[in-house]
């Protein structure tokens, strides 16, 4: 089924319950961290979260664009931070589309590279994210931090 709706949630915008409730009913506890920023405001002016839903607002995945993420880090980002593809809509190219549309927001707020901190290896790569060090989140996990610049 394709992507028929894209929603930008901000600081400002108003947070429609059924996306709010579907993110943080998923299977990761970052979907529960990520409502919890939603709904405390607790997201930089030039935060987003970009949601993909099926023409019946069924959730298909999100990601988000944050200043601030789950280290504490001297890079002063922005980060690609929780991509999520629901698993009955995975494979079918949904992580290129929420990779590029945050690209693109981080863009248009006049960012020239963008991070990430994932313990994936190999995903981010293949959409020209490089290595940078080895990192521990906020919880004490092992992560790797990447990186990708956003000019040509």
């Amino acid at each position: 089924m394709a992507v028929s709706h894209i929603s930008f949630l901000t600081k400002d915008t108003d947070k429609p319950t059924d996306l709010i409730a579907a993110i943080g009913a998923i299977d990761w506890g970052a979907g529960q961290f990520l409502v919890k920023r939603l709904l405390s405001g607790n997201l930089d002016q030039n935060d987003v979260v970009i949601v993909l839903t099926t023409s019946n607002g069924d959730l298909m995945g999100f990601v988000a664009l944050l200043k601030h993420d789950i280290a504490d880090l001297s890079y002063e980002g922005p980060y690609l931070s929780t991509l999520y593809v629901v698993p009955s809509y995975r494979s079918q190219g949904l992580s290129r589309q929420l990779i590029t549309l945050v690209e693109e927001a981080a863009q248009v707020r006049d960012y020239h590279e963008i991070y990430t901190i994932t313990r994936h290896q190999g995903l981010y790569e293949k959409y020209g994210f490089t290595f940078l060090e080895d990192i521990k989140d906020q919880f004490g996990r092992d992560m790797r931090l990447l990186r990708k610049s956003l000019v040509d």
